[in-house]
Formats: structure tokens, C-alpha cells, sequence
């Protein structure tokens, strides 16, 4: 069964693209958040709003950045390309979405395009921040070579550099520090990333850390008060 020519039979015959379904979620977003770019096209081409907000204010190029499904990015981006930097309620744009969960291709596309690399969400987390915490040392990579902000602190005063440590992310830690990170960077509860590598017992962070210049005697605050 071709469901695209079904589709493309539907709306022909008058089926209404912008009619919401279930839950207020629209026709787009299903056939964004499965991947069938096909019928993604035909519904733009016949008139869905792409901008159109479903869950937590989100427009699909979020759920399709998510997902890393990279033809349908584009697609939606032709379309739209003031949808490069759309934010949810949570301050997440489609660069944030797709960084945090390891979608590279989705990444360079975005930048390509002139997504904002140094965006904050509500938590103060770049796009760095969020690659860096979860490990994805290609995205890490490619946002430095973008130029992103290597020292960018989020709401809690930490660096991409902190979250790297604080997860065990040898490589990552590495090529931050030689990008220029501060290894003695003091986040607001006094951690630096020596602190956090050692708390969770990340040994071969903290020689590197060492081996940059990390300070020994450095004390955080003590909040137990």
C-alpha cells in the first residue's frame, strides 16, 4: 500500500490538511514524527502551516530535529526557514533538540542555515552544553569549528566543560580544554569540572584535568547549612 498516493487522493478529493486529529495534533505532525517525507510534502505543498504550535508550544521542525530525520528538516526549512530557530516552552530550538540527541547530520544542516549556535534554553544550556553532557564528540567537534562559546555558562554557572567531567567524557573533556576551556571555571555552588570528574570517580578525567592546570585545593560551598 503506497500511503502517500492515498494522501495525495484524499486531498484531491477535499480532505482538509489543517484538520487537527486526536489530542489537537495535526495530520503534519503525524507524518512528521514518522518519517514518511513524502507525505510531508504533499501536506506543505497543499497548505499546512509548518509554523503551526502542537505539545509545549512545539512546531514540528522540533519533533522532526528530535528524531534527526534529516530530509524532512530540510524540507520543513524550504518551507520555512523562520523556523530555524523556533523555541518551545522550554527555550529548546531544533539545533538544541538535535545536538542533545546525537543527530549530526540535523546539526550541520541547522548551522548551515545560520541557526543561532550559542542559543540558551530556560535552563541556560547551549547547544554545547547539551552534545558535551551526553557525549556526542562529533557534534561537540563541529560546534567548535562553528565557533561556538566555549566558556557560555548556563543558569547554574556551569560550562560544557563541567557536564563533560561530571560524565566521564574523556574525549570531550580533551578537546575542550585544548579549544580553551577553563579548567578551573568555578560554577555557582563553587564545583569546578575537578570537583565533579572526582566526585563520580572519573579518574581519568581528573589526570587530565590535573595535567591542565586544575586546582588541587579549589573548595566548593558548603550548602549542608
Amino acid at each position: 500500500m503506497d500511503i502517500s498516493k492515498i494522501v495525495s487522493e484524499l486531498l484531491h478529493n477535499g480532505c482538509d490538511p489543517s484538520r487537527l486529529m486526536d489530542y489537537g495534533v495535526s495530520v503534519l505532525y503525524w507524518a512528521v514524527q514518522n518519517g514518511h517525507k513524502q507525505i510531508v510534502s504533499e501536506l506543505l505543498h497543499n497548505g499546512c502551516d509548518p509554523s503551526r504550535l502542537m505539545d509545549y508550544d512545539r512546531a514540528v521542525i522540533l519533533k522532526a530535529a528530535e528524531n534527526g530525520l534529516t530530509e524532512i528538516v530540510s524540507v520543513l526549512l524550504d518551507k520555512d526557514i523562520d523556523l530555524i530557530n523556533h523555541v518551545d516552552k522550554e527555550g529548546n530550538t531544533p539545533l538544541h533538540l538535535s545536538a542533545e540527541n546525537g543527530h549530526k547530520e540535523v546539526v550541520s544542516i541547522l548551522l548551515d542555515k545560520a541557526a543561532d549556535i550559542n542559543a540558551k534554553h530556560v535552563h541556560g544550556n547551549t547547544t554545547l552544553h547539551m552534545s558535551a553532557e551526553n557525549g556526542h564528540k562529533e557534534i561537540v567537534s563541529i560546534l567548535l569549528d562553528k565557533a561556538a562559546d566555549i566558556n557560555a555558562k548556563n543558569v547554574q554557572g556551569l560550562l560544557s566543560l563541567h557536564l563533560a567531567a561530571q560524565n566521564g567524557h574523556v574525549e570531550i573533556v580533551s578537546e575542550l580544554l585544548r579549544g580553551g576551556s577553563n579548567s578551573n571555571a568555578v560554577a555557582l555552588d563553587g564545583n569546578t569540572p575537578l570537583h565533579m570528574s572526582a566526585a563520580n570517580g572519573h579518574k581519568e578525567v581528573v589526570s587530565i584535568l590535573i595535567d591542565n592546570a586544575a586546582n588541587l585545593n579549589a573548595t566548593n560551598v558548603d550548602v549542608s547549612n
